[in-house]
């Protein structure tokens, strides 16, 4: 776990347990988000990234309540399907490369038609789905976005 700011929040990063299992990388982040519920968190925004946008669609549709906001470049898996199950006011920013497999990026424009407002989609030009080409831009994107959403 690394501590990401603190500008009056506590806003951390941490990484999966099963990076490649839906149900389990699920299950680590139910378990997260009771331990900072027991801890006196009442809300938390996710951060995902490929496979880890779509654990964090799927976890927010599954714990609706202490979820806030979510940023991420997501695979499709079932996160179309997902997205439309957030509860109304949970904001989303949907982040991705253009430069990549055209299926990855369009499955982020199937997300954004399915989500909620407040939402967002940014695409980078001549961007890999790893976002590197982009890097200091979307941390600073990301970083607005979960302290004005949070």
């Amino acid at each position: 776990r690394q501590k990401l700011v603190n500008n009056g929040r506590n806003l951390y990063m941490s990484t999966l347990c099963y990076p490649t299992h839906l149900f389990e990388s699920i299950i680590d982040i139910i378990a997260g988000i009771e331990f900072l519920a027991y801890a006196g968190i009442q809300s938390v925004g996710f951060v995902g990234h490929s496979f880890g946008g779509a654990v964090v669609i799927e976890t927010a549709a599954v714990v609706p309540n202490i979820i806030r906001t979510l940023a991420l470049s997501t695979q499709k898996y079932d996160a179309v399907y997902a997205v439309s199950h957030l509860r109304q006011y949970c904001s989303i920013l949907l982040i991705h490369g253009t430069d990549d497999d055209d299926m990855l990026w369009q499955a982020v424009h199937l997300v954004s038609q399915k989500a909620n407002n407040p939402k967002q989609i940014i695409l980078y030009e001549e961007a890999k789905l790893g976002l590197e080409e982009a890097g200091e831009q979307v941390h600073q994107v990301i970083y607005q976005w979960l302290v004005e959403h949070h």
